[in-house]
Parts: structure tokens; C-alpha cells; sequence
């Protein structure tokens, strides 16, 4: 089941982003894009917020079971099958929470204003004065602004549509938003849109029809404690999909890339000791790929029922599905390009390192040196001793290109909030450092029943939407899958093992792709890898020429049974090996196959979660030369411009036509002042057209246009002399000017959707009206 909720904000509002910019101490919230945006935590506070309140009314008392309703010893409900609704909805250590709330954008974006700074002082209740060092500034958003947001659940069933009313009565007991709303800021209101699966009956002619039909479900389910009519009995046994058994089966093992793309911010904490601060890692590792996967089957089928539970038990335990982690991209027009490790023997000039932006000194592969660590080359040529230094993150080989690749990372504030003062608790301040969204994430899948895993998931047209990671249920971790055969078969690799490896009489370098567990015959995780080791792996004798190997700890946490992992030592990605086969006069052929399969199948333990994959002679070593592995993006996994790029080379370009081509002195005159006003007040009126090549239309007939609007003021006495006197020349430009800014605006945002074009115009009349206000100080 799917709620659509909009959020009306009728007021100024504040949602603080956990941080500050220039005199501005805290700023508001906003996306990559930056449009505003309610994050799904604050949402999930609000919604238990207005549980509280609910619970507290004399009518719902016999719902308060625990601390978390207002009533009993237990901090959580321990009882099962006596749940109060927060913990029911919510979760608690003994329910898995069900619900999951996403993130609230912004619906009419040509609506936004740029927020306005809000100075504050903290006053001292004694003294009735301003404390020392305690002024400060805020980014307030104004009122007007329109939010949309979901909450959804796998399942659906009576249960699930008594815990829907519930949520919808909890949300309309809402009154505020943000910081100060306790005093009057903030305002809001909160309306259910739609519902997923269609309520029966619900007839589209009054927008609240839906909301006061679950409000009636929740008087007579949560209130008067009476049953469903039979119309909502029957909409809440609607049976789920069956499984179809007829549909043939591809026996044959399929393997494709999945490329994800973060819709919302992704968090996947590095370490759970870190207290109150959260930091992702720079990647999704395949177990928890495999979570989010076998968490959707779980929440969508019953398991309980013999076939389901047989075809996932086969899918998850029986090596029906294997995963690769998912590494970072490097995109170049609408191509992705995978990236890996980079491996441990890659070293960079510490002067003048290789990064993102520069190529610095270059990089060098130690690899094949026998002498150990050297000094940069280009250094030395320029007098100057500079070490080398491990080159860290992940490189993406693009055809003839080695570069960096680079994440994108935000940081957001949390605080949790006291239900009953509504104030913050002390010492429950949250800092998570996720992944922005917009990052694209590229890996494989094999899967040994194709039809079967589509029909499990629900993928439509290879596409699928999952939640990963920390803070999945609250606006966090939110992805769009797409599933492609392109060149699946040498994601990693680049292209073929018998165009890496050619003589087997020279230098081999084996580097792992991903994390490896190895163990020996007692149990026991190896920390290096030596020749007894490669020469089980292998098959034959070898001789180490250099090595270069880091170990880590592998760990993590099962959320179904609620215990951590058992944890394991592995060598870590990137770790590089080189070495000779010493009997060469072996069965070349056998060896190739045998090199082959261990790139196919991995090497180690925990294979199917992405553990011990292994490449020889990668590309990376050869200069990247001859291969492409490019994957081209659909249309619908492309990301538009960053929308603060996007204002910043606007206002550059319209800055410099209006300084550049329009002479001051043609609104110099005072009457000008009046147009400037009436611009003001009428642009969202002039913006609100279907086809923005209309705006320049409504200022071709300026005669009447500005006799109409001057004669409506008085600037002055001879309002008919303005006009066809000094005003003529500012008359006749006006024309030019708008029909400009519309061309402006198309040529710019060509793919842009209307509300972003629209934002622009509103930005550029603002613009306009501040450069003929400017020019009334310069006499004529």
C-alpha cells in the first residue's frame, strides 16, 4: 500500500540544513539541485509527534501500552499480539518497522523564492537583555510552497489499512514544521492525495473525498473499535499476485549490470562504533545489495507458503543469485564507465598528486619494479626529493583514460525531539555523512532463474526501485535499479583474458576487485598471499615477484535475527600480485581455462555476496589501450543539470546583456519606477503560459500597455508626455528585452521541464526590475 501526502506550507518556515555559509549561521535544507526539501526523519518525527497527541485524547487511552503512547512501564511494547499503534507503525526492537516514508520535494518549482536571512538573539529570562555572543542568522523559507511525499508498505491488508488511517489522522493532527513551530513559525498542512491500491467508490470529485473516507476508517476501527463494512473488508483481502508456475524458466545462468542511481541520500556507515556521527563508505557492498533484495521479497510475499518460501530459499541459500559489489562511475556525456580499487601498488607524485580535477605527476604501477619504493621522476628533474604516495579511492578506465573518480558527499544534522515539551533531547544530536543523490553505482547480477527473479521483485521494463542502507525508512537510501546485458559479461575485466594474458611465459599480475576471505584447512583467515597459497588457487607452481596486500575486517549486522555477523579477516580490494609460472611447458590451454574460470567464479569465501573476484593483467597495467566498456544510458536513468549550475550561468549571461547591451540612461526617467512596481506585482501572472515563447506577446502593444499602467499611479503631473517624450525609448526596447530572456531561457534549458523554465523568467524579471531601479540614480 502507497499514501501520497502534500504538505502546504502556510507560513515561514525553517528546516535546518546542520550547517552555515558566510554570515548566515544555519541554512535552509536543500537538494543537489538546490530546491527545498523535507527530509523523510524530520517527516518520521513529525509523524510519531502527532501519534503522541492522538493517544493523549481521553477516546484513545486504551491504546497507551507503552512509554512510547504515554502509558505503561515497558519503554516498547513487548507483546505481539498487543501493539500499541507506535509501535505497531514505528517498530520497536521486537517489530521490525514495515512502513517506510520518503523524502517531501517540492511540486510547483516556478514558485520558489530564494530563502531570506532572519537575525536572532538569545535573550536572558533574568535580566531581560541580549546574551553576549548569542546573535545569530537563519535562512527562512516564505510560505506558499507545496510538498509531496510518500509512505509505503509492501503488504497490503486489513492490518496495513488500519496502520494507513491511523498515519492519515496522525498527519492532519499536525499543525507546524520546523524549527520554532512551537511559536507560531512554520504553519502547514498535510493532505492525502492518493492511495495505492484505490479505495472502492472514492468518486474524483472533491479533492478531500479520499482523506475523509480513511478518517471514517479510523473513528470506526481506532475509536469506536468496531469492524470494517464489507466493502473495506473486501478491498483489504485483495489478493496478492500468484505466483505463476507456468511461465518457463531460463535454465541457462544469466549475467547483467546493474547500474543504480540514488534518488535520495545513501548511507552506509563505515563502522557502528562511531557514536553519533555516521560515515558512508564510498560503495554499496554486495551483502547489503542482497538485503535489500531478500528485505523487498520478504515484505511483498508470504513466506509462510511452501513455493514462495522454496524459490527464495533457492534464490538467497542455493546460489541462485550471485552480486558484485557496486562501485562508483565516470560519466561522459549519457556513457557510464565502471570503476575499481585502485589497486595498492598505484602511487602518485605527494607534491603533485593525481586527483579529480588535475592529473598531477601522473601515476605509477610498482608492481613490475623490483626496487621497491622511488621518488617522482618529474620531481627529481626539477631538483626536488618528493616521496610517492598510495594512490586511494577508485579509478575508472575509460577507452585511452585513466581517471580518479570522485563521490559526492553532503552532511545533514539530526536531533531527536522530546514528545511531551517538544523540545530537543541533550546528547541525541545525529551527523550523518552520506552519499548526495544523483551518484551513479555500477555492478553485476547473475541470476540462475531469470523470470522467476523478475516475478519476485516486480521489475517492469528492467527497472526497480530499492532502499539501502541506514535510515532506509526515513528518507534515506532510496534507488533506481536499472538491469542492462550491455557488455555485462566485461564490466570489471575490460575486455577478454586472452587479449590480457598472451604468453604466460611473462610477468602475470593477479589483483582482487573486491574484498577476499581465504582460509586454510583449519579455518584460519590468511593475511598475505604467498606462493603456497597461489599455487592452490592456481593449480601450478608460481614464483612471487612482488606483492603488495592489505588486510580489513569484514563485518555486519543481520536484521532478521537481530545478532552482528560473524566476522572474518579479509585481503583488502586493490591488493596486487606478480609472479611467473615456473613450468611453462604445461597444457597452455587447460591453464587459460582455468585462469578464466577463477575470474568468473571468484576465488575464497562468500562468493555469491560479491567476496573474491579476481582479474589478471587488468587493462589499468596496459595503458587502457584498445577496449571500450562504455554503457550508454536510457533516457529515463539520465540526470538533469545541477539546477545551481544551471542559475549561476543564467544570471551571469543575463547580468551581462542587461550591463552590456541596455544604456542606463533609457530608465533613468522617474516614471520608469512605476514599471519596475507593476513588474513586481504581475510576474507570476506573466510567467503563467503554456508556451514561454508567449512572455515577450504581452508587451508588443506597450502603448497600451503603459498608458494603462501609468495612468493608474502618479509619478508625475503629464503622464501622456512620459510616454511619447522621454519614456519613448524605453517603450520600444521593452520588446527586445523580453523576447531575449525567453530565448535565453529555452536555449538554456532545453530539456528542462516547465516550472524550471518558469523559475528562470521569474528570476530574470526580479533581475530586470533591479537593473531599472539601479538606473534611477543616473540622471539623464
Amino acid at each position: 500500500m502507497k499514501l501520497t501526502f502534500n504538505i502546504d506550507i502556510l507560513s515561514d518556515y525553517h528546516i535546518s540544513a546542520g550547517y552555515g555559509a558566510g554570515i548566515i549561521d544555519s541554512l535552509i535544507l536543500k537538494d543537489r539541485n538546490g530546491f527545498p526539501i523535507i527530509r523523510g526523519t524530520t517527516l518520521i518525527g513529525l509523524l510519531r509527534q502527532g501519534m503522541w497527541d492522538l493517544l493523549q485524547l481521553n477516546l484513545l487511552k486504551e491504546h497507551r501500552l507503552c512509554h512510547q503512547s504515554g502509558g505503561g512501564n515497558n519503554a516498547y511494547c513487548v507483546e505481539n499480539d498487543n501493539t500499541c499503534p507506535v509501535c505497531r507503525i514505528l517498530g520497536s526492537p521486537g517489530n521490525p518497522k514495515k512502513w517506510r516514508m520518503s523524502s517531501a520535494k517540492a511540486l510547483v518549482l516556478s514558485t520558489l523564492k530564494d530563502g531570506k536571512a532572519i537575525w536572532r538573539n538569545r535573550v536572558n529570562p533574568i535580566t531581560r537583555t541580549a546574551e553576549a555572543r548569542k546573535l545569530f542568522a537563519q535562512e527562512t523559507m516564505g510560505g506558499g510552497i507545496s510538498f509531496q511525499f510518500t509512505v509505503e508498505n509492501e503488504k497490503h491488508n486489513k492490518a496495513v489499512l488500519e496502520e494507513a488511517a491511523f498515519i492519515v489522522a496522525a498527519f492532519r493532527m499536525t499543525r507546524n514544521i520546523g524549527a520554532f513551530r512551537r511559536r507560531g513559525k512554520g504553519q502547514c498542512r498535510f493532505h492525502l492525495v492518493e492511495i495505492t491500491p484505490a479505495l472502492p467508490g472514492i468518486a474524483e470529485v472533491r479533492n478531500d473525498a479520499l482523506e475523509k473516507r480513511m478518517l471514517q476508517i479510523f473513528r470506526t476501527i481506532w475509536i469506536e473499535n468496531k469492524e470494517f463494512d464489507n466493502v473495506y473488508k473486501k478491498y483489504a483481502k485483495q489478493p496478492v499476485e500468484p505466483f505463476d508456475l507456468t511461465t518457463p524458466v531460463l535454465e541457462k545462468r544469466k549475467k547483467l549490470n546493474l547500474i543504480l542511481l540514488t534518488k535520495e541520500p545513501l548511507l552506509i556507515a563505515e563502522k557502528s562504533e562511531a557514536g553519533n556521527r555516521f560515515q558512508s563508505i564510498e560503495y554499496i557492498p554486495g551483502e547489503t545489495l542482497l538485503g535489500a533484495l531478500a528485505w523487498k521479497i520478504a515484505n511483498k510475499w508470504d513466506l509462510t507458503k511452501a513455493t514462495v518460501y522454496e524459490k527464495f530459499i533457492g534464490l538467497f541459500h542455493n546460489n541462485g543469485l550471485k552480486v558484485s559489489p557496486l562501485y562508483p562511475y565516470l560519466k561522459i556525456s549519457n556513457d557510464i564507465y565502471p570503476a575499481i580499487p585502485a589497486p595498492l601498488d598505484f602511487y602518485t607524485c605527494k607534491l603533485e598528486p593525481f586527483s579529480c580535477e588535475d592529473k598531477g605527476h601522473g601515476v605509477k604501477a610498482l608492481i613490475k619494479e623490483q626496487k621497491g619504493l622511488q621518488k617522482c621522476t618529474k620531481c627529481s628533474e626539477k631538483g626536488l626529493d618528493t616521496p610517492l604516495e598510495p594512490l586511494k579511492g577508485f579509478i575508472s578506465f575509460a577507452t585511452e583514460n585513466l581517471q580518479k573518480v570522485q563521490i559526492a558527499k553532503r552532511e545533514e544534522m539530526h536531533v531527536s525531539i522530546d514528545l511531551q515539551s517538544g523540545k530537543a533531547k541533550r546528547g541525541k544530536l545525529f551527523g550523518y555523512t552520506a552519499i548526495d543523490e544523483g551518484q551513479y553505482f555500477v555492478g553485476t547480477v547473475e541470476v540462475e532463474k531469470w523470470n522467476e527473479f523478475v516475478h519476485l521483485l516486480g521489475i517492469e521494463e528492467n527497472t526497480l526501485e530499492l532502499r539501502l542502507g541506514k535510515g532506509s525508512s526515513r528518507g534515506y537510501g532510496l534507488v533506481k535499479a536499472w538491469f542492462s546485458e550491455e557488455n555485462a559479461t566485461l564490466t570489471f575485466w575490460g575486455k577478454p583474458l586472452d587479449k590480457r594474458v598472451r604468453d604466460l611465459s611473462e610477468l602475470l599480475i593477479m589483483t582482487l576487485l573486491t574484498d577476499t576471505i581465504l582460509t586454510d584447512c583449519w579455518g584460519r583467515f590468511y593475511t598475505a598471499i604467498d606462493e603456497e597459497m597461489l599455487k592452490q588457487i592456481l593449480g601450478i607452481g608460481v614464483e612471487i615477484i612482488s606483492s603488495f596486500i592489505r588486510t580489513k575486517n569484514i563485518s555486519g549486522f543481520n536484521i532478521h535475527l537481530g545478532l552482528p555477523k560473524w566476522q572474518a579477516k579479509a585481503i583488502a580490494a586493490g591488493s596486487t600480485v606478480s609472479f611467473k609460472i615456473k613450468n611453462t611447458s604445461l597444457n597452455t590451454a587447460k591453464l587459460f581455462d582455468h585462469l578464466a574460470r577463477l575470474e568468473n567464479e571468484g576465488i575464497g569465501l562468500r562468493k555469491a555476496e560479491g567476496f573474491g573476484q579476481v582479474v589478471f593483467n587488468h587493462p589499468v597495467y596496459l595503458g587502457n589501450y584498445d577496449f571500450d566498456i562504455g554503457i550508454r544510458l536510457p533516457e529515463f536513468m539520465r540526470i538533469q543539470a545541477q539546477r545551481e549550475e544551471t542559475i549561476k550561468i543564467f544570471v551571469d549571461r543575463w547580468q551581462n546583456y542587461l550591463a552590456r547591451e541596455i544604456q542606463k540612461d533609457i530608465f533613468s526617467q522617474s516614471g520608469w519606477a512605476l514599471f519596475a512596481r507593476w513588474l513586481t506585482e504581475n510576474k507570476k501572472i506573466l510567467v503563467r503560459t503554456d508556451n514561454i515563447k508567449e512572455l515577450h506577446e504581452k508587451f508588443h502593444n506597450s502603448d497600451l500597455l503603459l498608458l494603462k499602467m501609468v495612468h493608474s499611479r502618479e509619478p508625475c503631473r503629464n503622464k501622456k508626455d512620459f510616454l511619447d517624450e522621454t519614456g519613448r525609448k524605453g517603450r520600444n526596447i521593452i520588446s527586445q528585452i523580453f523576447t531575449t530572456l525567453a530565448d535565453l531561457v529555452d536555449n538554456m534549458m532545453e530539456r528542462e521541464d516547465e516550472n524550471t523554465k518558469k523559475y528562470l523568467l521569474t528570476k530574470g524579471i526580479d533581475m530586470l526590475v533591479g537593473f531599472i531601479t539601479s538606473c534611477q540614480e543616473v540622471k539623464p
